[in-house]
């Protein structure tokens, strides 16, 4: 038996409801989300630079620690 993720689709649809949005939102919930989202897309994205500029530094030490011990014997 494999076990599966619950999503909040399914979880919804269990619980009986369907994809139409609930006229019990309160006001400004859509503008609320849409915010949050490009709060998280923002951080993911300084998330993805900050790991590529150390990846780059690494390798950049590496680089230069191997090429040190090429030219010096």
């Amino acid at each position: 038996m494999t076990k599966r993720k619950a999503t909040a689709t399914g979880l919804a649809k269990a619980s009986g409801q369907d994809d139409k949005p609930s006229a019990a939102l309160p006001v400004g919930y859509a503008n609320l989300l849409t915010d949050l989202k490009a709060r998280v897309g923002a951080a993911q994205l300084r998330a993805v630079v900050s790991v590529n500029r150390e990846l780059i530094l690494l390798y950049w030490d590496i680089g230069k620690t191997r090429f040190l011990i090429v030219c010096n014997g």
